[in-house]
């Protein structure tokens, strides 16, 4: 399956959309996943093929049959509608059958389009003399939610995964918390969710990370919900929690193949993606209201380029991207100290880092080159240590968070020197050069 507050000064919040949609739906008081029988013909066809029936997916069909025989609004009955219904899933589809055979078809056509290991659920209503569908896939189940409060979710996965996160978005910000499955699937988490937040649980498998399931409670995170343009909104959030405001370019492209530059502009080949299916450009500021998981990724504090745009059809494709900045002596020290609070920062006597550096720095393939520079570090190195232990590492990426994980001495070093430099690659694009020695105990 895929689905992938701010300064007085600033623009004020809108309202929350959903204690207030006007659909004669029951605001339900908590939320929850809890099943019935099938009540017609066809809903007892379908039950052999893995379908079940959610009470709260026969509230959003209603809602949306009361509008009959207007079409059904995605911006309406993937989150406002599903989530004042109570129920945690992500509806995909919501279409009018005319008949029994039109209700296997649209099933049939869910699980061509959306692949998925998870059983789907339905809800239906009467629509004239028609019935309205509602489809979501069930990928977990959750003991009851109080849409006032929740300091603890239960529940169960339904699909492979032992690992996740929960992701809860409050007015100040969104906090990430790692999620763990039992054996069943069981899961147990603190939100630590204030009564005003939108919560969303996701589960990691291979390099993805998947959203399961979404609540608001009470009113929701005002954190995505001000006034004005998408980027106005985006912008405003990141402010909120100090970070930089992030240029606005179109036609995102994807997460591999990262060219040197973007309109003259040198970029790392760091990037956070996005794709969001059936929906245009005109739906993204609702979508990422009720969405934390996408919010976290919209708040990347190192990110300063983000491309939007309708890619492919029918889709909405998010890219963000990191601007090249020169990195400093006093940069990588800080950077080391994030994983080694107690390193010394001791020099290596005369020119050598800097002579060492200075030789890589003018090599034509800087990229393969390490080893070429190593044993002369390994040199420096040896006569700098005070212990007779150290390590030496010649490390090298247009990111210099990748760079400096590569460091990776096997005990916690004691001191340290290091050395760097930017330069322009074979291929073009800006690479940093980081030269470092490591005492050891």
């Amino acid at each position: 399956m895929a689905l992938v507050a701010v300064a007085a000064c600033g623009p004020r919040a809108a309202a929350p959309t959903t204690p207030g949609a006007p659909d004669g739906a029951q605001l339900a008081e908590r939320y929850e996943t809890k099943l019935r029988e099938p009540a017609s013909e066809a809903e007892r066809a379908v039950v052999a093929s893995g379908v079940v029936f959610d009470p709260a997916l026969d509230c959003v069909a209603r809602a949306l049959a009361s509008r009959a025989p207007a079409a059904p609004d995605p911006l309406r009955y993937r989150h406002v509608l599903s989530m004042r219904c109570g129920s945690p899933h992500y509806v995909l589809r919501a279409q009018y059958v005319a008949d029994d055979a039109a209700f296997g078809a649209a099933i049939d056509a869910l699980e061509r389009d959306f692949p998925s290991h998870a059983a789907i659920a339905a809800g239906v209503a009467p629509a004239g003399n028609q019935r309205m569908l509602v489809l979501a896939r069930r990928v977990i189940e959750l003991e009851p939610v109080s849409r006032d409060g929740a300091a603890v979710i239960r529940g169960r996965l339904l699909v492979p995964a032992t690992e996740g996160k929960l992701y809860v978005s409050t007015a100040s910000g969104v906090v990430v918390t790692p999620l763990h499955f039992g054996n069943d699937g069981s899961f147990s988490v603190k939100t630590s969710a204030p009564s005003a937040a939108n919560i969303e649980l996701a589960m990691i498998r291979g390099t993805s990370t998947e959203p399961i399931g979404r609540l608001e409670l009470g009113s929701g995170s005002s954190l995505f919900r001000l006034d004005g343009s998408l980027m106005t909104r985006i912008n405003g959030a990141r402010r909120t929690v100090g970070a930089e405001p992030l240029e606005r370019r179109d036609t995102p492209g994807s997460c591999t193949g990262i060219p040197p530059q973007i309109d003259g502009v040198d970029i790392t080949d760091k990037a956070r993606c996005f794709k969001i299916p059936m929906m245009d450009f005109a739906g993204l500021p609702d979508e990422l209201a009720h969405r934390p998981q996408l919010q976290e990724i919209l708040l990347t504090r190192s990110a300063s380029m983000i491309e939007l745009g309708e890619q492919p059809p029918g889709w909405v494709s998010v890219r963000l991207l990191h601007r090249f900045e020169p990195a400093t002596r006093e940069r990588v020290f800080e950077l080391l100290r994030t994983r080694w609070p107690q390193l010394a920062e001791r020099r290596v006597n005369g020119n050598a880092m800097t002579d060492i550096l200075e030789q890589w720095r003018r090599d034509p393939d800087p990229y393969n080159a390490t080893s070429t520079y190593k044993p002369a570090l390994d040199k420096v190195a040896a006569a700098w240590t005070s212990t007779k232990t150290y390590y030496s590492g010649l490390t090298t990426a247009r990111d210099l968070d990748k760079a400096m994980e590569l460091i990776a001495p096997d005990v916690v070093p004691t001191a340290a020197d290091v050395a760097v430099a930017q330069v322009r690659g074979k291929d073009g694009a800006m690479i940093h050069l980081v030269v470092v020695v490591l005492e050891l105990p």
